[in-house]
């Protein structure tokens, strides 16, 4: 069986243009994963920056400010603040990430619990700059967590993004956990 030149010539024309589309398709799909990969980050936020800590929740309201080599609680009471748990806070702040962003009325802020939300964190930077992050129910999975990072932008929607459980499992503590245990 022999093969014409038109026939060999179009099939190697095939291969050659299935090579370029995957080509092309793959540089796009790892541009793509790099950008995403930038926008998945909650904060911007060095961990040597941040000077102090509040978190609000609905009985009590805890704040941290960070000294030489250390965090001390400063609210409810003045004590050093645990090493490991202060540590496991500020690795969410600062590597947090969030696989998906949602936009919403202002009205529907309720559904996702964050009308009235389980905490909130504000975080106050060095330079006097604050950033907040309320955290609210549960979703359809109970590993992650509705969250809404507050920002200055003036939008019409609002944007929840979806965060692991760390989050409220981090705040979520007795005042004796939060207390270095080597005092």
């Amino acid at each position: 069986m022999k093969l014409q030149k038109s026939t060999l010539f179009l099939v190697l024309i095939a291969i050659i243009l299935g090579g370029l589309v995957y080509l092309v398709e793959i540089r796009s799909e790892q541009q793509q994963q790099e950008i995403t990969i930038q926008e998945q980050k909650l904060f911007n936020i060095n961990v040597e920056n941040i000077k102090r800590i509040i978190i609000q929740k609905s009985d009590t309201i805890l704040e941290f400010i960070a000294s030489d080599n250390s965090w001390q609680m400063i609210q409810p009471e003045k004590l050093i603040a645990s090493d490991g748990v202060m540590a496991f806070l500020l690795d969410l702040i600062a590597e947090g990430k969030s696989d998906r962003i949602l936009e919403i009325a202002p009205n529907q802020l309720s559904q996702y619990g964050l009308e009235s939300p389980i905490a909130t964190i504000t975080i106050e930077l060095n330079n006097g700059q604050q950033q907040q992050i309320l955290l609210g129910k549960e979703t359809i999975d109970p590993k992650l967590i509705y969250a809404q990072v507050i920002t200055d932008n003036n939008k019409s929607t609002i944007e929840i993004v979806i965060v692991s459980k760390n989050w409220q499992y981090a705040i979520d503590r007795d005042l004796a956990e939060w207390q270095d245990s080597n005092i």
